[in-house]
């Protein structure tokens, strides 16, 4: 870790907390994984921590599939709590405890759904689940604060390039910290109507 990252305050657990969980994670060769207030990031054998933001909780739901095409409506699903893959929290997006669940318990059917269509080489039944992707990645954007006014194209394009200035900046950040990891997310990650990693080599990270 850099100096300036050792100076800064430690994530607000228990020091002996922050020690074990640092411990533990050290043992895996690539970690991606939030700690408190802060990411824990780890690639060849450098670990380094940064301070959360919703750029990070997006380069994590991106990393968790590589390859896949991911809308920023989904990624933003993952910053809210809506994704369990993802252990980031929520955003502070107004979303009730009913709301959350709801949103949960489409996302895992739909994600359920498409992966079995997927593995049965059902193209019609792919196809019809990619509409009901579209039609869950606009929902999600209505409970992202906007009251829930109907939203025009000039949102969805505006959520897509908040979330791509969002990723481009913890790239950046990481860069700093980790130069190596830097560069491999700045050559994997793509952005654009749809996101995803794309490496190489799948580095295999606990996130």
């Amino acid at each position: 870790m850099t100096e300036e990252t050792l100076a800064r305050p430690k994530p607000l657990i228990a020091t002996l907390s922050v020690e074990s969980a640092l411990r533990e994670l050290d043992q895996y060769p690539n970690v991606f994984r939030r700690l408190g207030h802060y990411w824990v990031i780890k690639y060849d054998s450098k670990m380094a921590l940064l301070h959360s933001s919703g750029g990070l909780s997006y380069l994590a739901r991106l990393l968790v599939d590589p390859g896949r095409k991911i809308p920023a409506s989904f990624l933003l699903a993952a910053e809210m709590g809506i994704d369990p893959r993802i252990p980031v929290g929520t955003s502070g997006t107004v979303l009730d405890d009913q709301a959350l669940a709801d949103y949960r318990k489409i996302y895992l059917e739909i994600t359920r759904d498409f992966e079995e269509a997927k593995r049965d080489n059902d193209h019609a039944r792919v196809a019809e689940l990619e509409k009901q992707k579209e039609t869950f990645s606009a929902e999600i954007e209505k409970a992202t604060g906007l009251g829930g006014r109907k939203r025009e194209q000039s949102d969805s394009e505006r959520v897509r390039k908040n979330v791509s200035n969002a990723v481009t900046r913890a790239i950046e950040a990481v860069a700093l910290e980790h130069e190596r990891l830097g560069k491999h997310l700045g050559n994997s990650i793509n952005s654009g109507s749809v996101f995803s990693y794309d490496p190489e080599r799948d580095p295999q990270w606990l996130v």
